[in-house]
C-alpha cells in the first residue's frame, strides 16, 4: 500500500476514533460515513466545531431541546466540511423548509437536502424535473417505488441534458445490463451510469468486469461504490488488491465489534477506496457530484430516519 493510501487510512481511523469518543450514534456505521464524507472534502474532524454547527442546525430547524432530530448529525457534518457554515446552513434551512410547506414526509429528509445545497441551482425546476424523470421510469419499472431511485432521478434532474435524453441513456444503460440478476439493483445502476462521460456500451462493458471480478472475490459492493471503481483508469486487479491491502490495515488498527468485524471493515475499505480513487481518477469521467457522496448521505438518512422523534414534521415526500 503506498503512502499515500496509508495517510489516507490514518487519518480516517485517527478521526473515527475522535469522533467515537465525543458522538454517540445508535448505528455505529454512521459515524463512519460521516469522517468519510469529511476526508473526501480533505477536512478534518473537529469535535468543538461539529457541537457549535449542531447547535446552529438546531436554531435554524427551531428543534425542541428535548428533541433529537433525525438529521442534526447529518447537517453538521455538512456545514464542518463547508467553506461558510452560516450560508450554507441558511440554503439548507430554505430548501429544508420548502419541502416541509410543500411536500409529504420522507425517510431520506437529509439526502435530498443535502444533495440539493450540493448540486446548487433552482430548487423548484430541479424537483419538477426529478418528478418527470422519475414519472417515466416508473411506467416502465414497477420497482421504481424504492426510495433510492428516487434519490438517484434528484440526481440526475442536476444535470445539463433535457429529460428525454436522459431516460433514454437510462433504458439503454439498463439494456446493457443484461448481466445482473437483481431488477432492482439493475435499474438503480442504468440511472447512476447516466452520470458518467463515456458511451453506454463502454461503461456497462466496464462494469461487467469489474462486477463479476469483484463478485468472483466474494466483495459486495453498493451502486455508488461499483460506479466510482469502475469510472477509474485502475485495473480491476489493481482495486481488489488495493481493498484487501485497506481491508487488512483497518482490521489492524481499528478495534471492530467482533460480531461484526468482517463486515464492518468490509464496507470501510470500500467506502474508503471509493473516495480515495474518486479524489483522484473519478472526477475527470463523472458529469455531476460524487455518488459515493450521494450514497453516504442517503445511507445515513436511513439511518437517522429509524430515530424519528416527530416524523410528522421531518420528512418529505417528492414523488408521488
Amino acid at each position: 500500500m503506498n503512502q499515500e493510501l496509508i495517510e489516507y487510512c490514518d487519518n480516517y481511523l485517527e478521526d473515527y476514533n475522535f469522533m467515537n469518543s465525543t458522538v454517540r450514534s445508535d448505528f455505529g456505521i454512521a459515524n463512519s460515513m460521516y469522517i468519510n464524507i469529511l476526508i473526501s472534502k480533505g477536512v478534518r474532524y473537529d469535535s468543538d466545531l461539529f457541537y457549535k454547527y449542531k447547535k446552529m442546525v438546531r436554531n435554524y430547524l427551531a428543534i425542541p431541546k428535548c428533541i433529537k432530530h433525525p438529521s442534526e448529525n447529518t447537517f453538521a457534518t455538512v456545514l464542518l466540511g463547508s467553506l461558510d457554515p452560516e450560508e450554507a446552513m441558511n440554503a439548507i434551512s430554505k430548501i429544508y423548509y420548502l419541502l416541509r410547506n410543500n411536500y409529504k414526509k420522507s425517510t431520506l429528509v437529509a439526502a435530498e437536502c443535502v444533495m440539493l445545497y450540493e448540486n446548487g441551482g433552482n430548487t423548484e425546476k430541479i424537483i419538477a424535473r426529478a418528478r418527470e424523470i422519475y414519472k417515466v421510469i416508473r411506467k416502465k419499472h414497477f420497482l421504481a417505488y424504492n426510495d433510492y431511485v428516487k434519490l438517484y432521478c434528484l440526481e440526475l434532474a442536476t444535470l445539463e441534458m433535457d429529460c428525454t435524453s436522459i431516460i433514454y441513456e437510462v433504458e439503454k444503460n439498463y439494456e446493457n445490463l443484461k448481466f445482473m440478476k437483481d431488477k432492482l439493483f439493475k435499474l438503480s445502476m442504468a440511472i447512476v451510469l447516466v452520470l458518467g462521460k463515456d458511451s453506454s456500451e463502454s461503461k456497462c462493458k466496464k462494469l461487467q468486469s469489474l462486477h463479476k471480478d469483484l463478485k468472483d472475490n466474494g466483495i459486495k459492493v453498493d451502486i455508488s461504490e461499483l460506479f466510482t471503481l469502475s469510472v477509474t483508469s485502475i485495473s480491476n486487479t489493481q482495486i481488489i488488491s488495493r481493498l484487501t491491502e485497506i481491508y487488512n490495515y483497518l482490521k489492524e488498527n481499528r478495534p471492530y465489534n467482533k460480531a461484526f468485524n468482517c463486515e464492518a471493515c468490509e464496507k470501510d475499505s470500500i467506502m474508503l477506496l471509493a473516495n480515495y480513487y474518486n479524489s483522484i481518477y473519478a472526477n475527470d469521467n463523472i458529469i455531476s457530484k460524487s455518488p459515493v457522496f450521494l450514497y453516504e448521505i442517503s445511507m445515513i438518512g436511513m439511518f437517522d430516519s429509524m430515530n424519528f422523534s416527530f416524523a410528522d414534521n421531518v420528512g418529505f415526500v417528492l414523488f408521488t
